[in-house]
């Protein structure tokens, strides 16, 4: 009992620290992500800062087309590869570190269970003992008693009558020693059945203390693994603050995830959809800044009057682009509405919002760009007003110089839409592997239910054979009941053995008169039977005389009969009472 005690203590210890392990760990997660969502915050305001079109006078265009900072963009491009993939290695360790945290609780309980049906089986076993050994002393008092009594029947009966009384307490004797050899087989029946819960006890313990130090190596492992990331995040960013909030957050959309997986996919779709829509309208545009392109080639060879021509076909041209870029902006602005009136979920109307911002910040961006365009249009008109009387060499100069300032708009076209492909194509790399990350999770903790089932099919076993052992239990008590019973009885009868000398005589003095009446009516039957063959008188008196005489000695044997008959009922109604 005192070993089992000390390992209850050391289970509940190990528990207690392993309990601590996962809040240091759960805390230190919490730290790490919330590094990462101060990270992704600053990462998203410079691509705001980036997106943001930058509208300057007219007489520094080429001074910003030289000093943009292309090394900057590649440094946060891979910094914000490395955060995302930081931030995935975090969301798969605090994943499974919340599902080892469930598994450890659960085993928790159970252990408390287990603790609980042990000491009570304890308990039980102790009361059980105590019982057992309070009969063993019973039976053997009562057997030294018996014997006592043995001896002193044997030392007093001389008499005839004393021996019939002696042969019947040595059966009676008999009777209560085979009586305590069963209770005896029975008695050493509960001792093996004892002594085997008390291995199967052992046996639970032993299996649960291999569980607890299983589970206490995977922890260590995994806190080893969780330390490793958490000096990986520090080397790259140094931010401390707490990340309970983001936890919470994180877990409810990941169940919101997990319970609207069908919808994610629909809405994957339809920004699938979008996406290409957006394509497609991009592709439209390089092919008019081609033909752009192409037209100010050809822009060398022609007239003023061509030149005036080709503005006006430009002016329509944009008007044209500003009806298409008015078209866009009603699209996007009705999709959504229809898109938030299907779904459900507050986090993909968020999203949803984000990705419309950003594209009306591109169309703000577009249509910017092609006012400059219009006032470069103007400008242009504006000089061909005054270049009309300037000689050939100057007008081909200027037009040299637009060209070169015309190409340099459209290479920066170019990299703008260039920078929109790279983006898209991020977006859907980073979509895919959120996807993936998505299928992994839900099959990990498909696993995690099976195993969480198979738990629960042993829990099952084990309150079977609990069970079985309670019902063993109570079919062995109420069996005790029965033998103290018995005992009671025996003892009862044992009791009112020196009251049953009395019977006993009583019985026999009634028998033998019941016989000496019986043999009086034989010979009365045979006078009779003389009587009516004789036919002499004097002979008939006598045998008269001695019927008479017969038959006073009759009635007063009938009379004691009577008497002892009743004696003999009021003892057994004083027997039964007693009994």
């Amino acid at each position: 009992m005192i070993n089992m005690e000390d390992k209850y203590e050391k289970l509940l210890l190990e528990a207690h620290k392993v309990e601590e392990k996962l809040d240091s760990l759960n805390k230190k997660d919490e730290k790490a992500r919330q590094e990462t969502t101060q990270v992704r915050k600053e990462e998203d305001e410079k691509d705001v800062e980036v997106v943001k079109p930058n509208i300057k006078p007219q007489s520094e265009p080429r001074q910003k087309s030289v000093d943009k900072p292309e090394p900057n963009k590649v440094d946060d491009e891979q910094l914000t590869s490395k955060i995302d993939k930081l931030q995935v290695e975090l969301e798969e360790k605090m994943k499974t570190v919340q599902d080892k945290n469930e598994i450890i609780e659960k085993y928790n309980v159970e252990m408390s269970k287990l603790k609980e049906k042990v000491a009570e089986l304890n308990e039980k076993l102790n009361t059980k003992e105590e019982q057992l050994r309070i009969k063993i002393e019973d039976l053997e008092s009562f057997k030294m008693a018996i014997r006592n009594r043995s001896v002193a029947d044997e030392m007093s009966s001389r008499d005839e009558a004393e021996s019939s009384e002696k042969k019947a307490f040595k059966v009676t004797v008999s009777s209560l020693e085979n009586i305590i050899a069963q209770k005896e087989i029975t008695i050493k029946n509960y001792q093996t059945l004892l002594e085997k819960t008390k291995e199967q006890n052992i046996q639970t313990m032993l299996d649960l203390q291999n569980k607890c130090s299983s589970l206490q190596s995977f922890l260590h492992s995994r806190e080893k693994a969780d330390t490793k990331v958490k000096l990986d995040t520090k080397s790259d960013m140094e931010v401390q603050s707490d990340l309970r909030p983001y936890m919470n957050t994180y877990l409810t959309r990941i169940h919101e995830l997990e319970d609207n997986l069908v919808q994610v996919s629909n809405e994957l779709s339809a920004s699938k959809q979008q996406t290409e829509h957006w394509y497609h309208m991009a592709s439209e545009r390089l092919k008019v800044i081609t033909d752009l392109q192409i037209k100010l080639e050809s822009f060398k060879t022609t007239d003023d009057t061509d030149i005036m021509v080709e503005l006006q076909r430009k002016n329509e041209e944009i008007t044209t682009l500003q009806n298409l870029i008015k078209e866009y902006k009603n699209k996007p602005a009705v999709e959504p509405h229809n898109v938030a009136n299907g779904e459900k979920t507050e986090t993909n109307k968020s999203r949803l919002k984000n990705e419309i911002e950003s594209y009306k910040q591109k169309l703000d961006a577009m249509t910017n760009h092609e006012k400059e365009q219009k006032k470069e249009i103007q400008r242009l008109k504006d000089q061909i007003s005054h270049l009309k009387p300037i000689s050939g060499k100057s007008r081909e100069e200027l037009l040299s110089a637009k060209e070169e300032m015309y190409t340099k708009k459209i290479k920066q076209l170019k990299e703008e839409i260039e920078e929109y492909r790279k983006r898209e194509t991020k977006d859907k790399i980073i979509r895919r592997m959120k996807c993936d990350e998505e299928v992994e999770k839900w099959s990990e903790k498909k696993q995690w239910q099976s195993i969480v089932e198979k738990l629960k099919q042993q829990l099952k076993d084990k309150t079977n054979q609990y069970d079985t052992l309670r019902m063993t239990h109570d079919r062995l008590k109420e069996t005790v009941m029965k033998l103290e019973r018995e005992r009671f009885m025996l003892e009862s009868k044992l009791k009112t053995k020196g009251k049953t000398n009395q019977y006993d005589t009583l019985r026999m003095t009634h028998d033998r008169l019941k016989e000496t009446v019986m043999k009086l009516e034989r010979e009365r039957f045979m006078l009779e039977s003389k009587l009516k063959t004789k036919g002499k008188t004097n002979q008939y008196d006598t045998l008269r005389m001695t019927h008479d005489r017969l038959k006073e000695t009759v009635m007063k044997l009938e009379r004691e009969r009577f008497m002892l008959e009743s004696k003999l009922k009021t003892k057994e109604s004083q027997l039964a009472s007693h009994g």
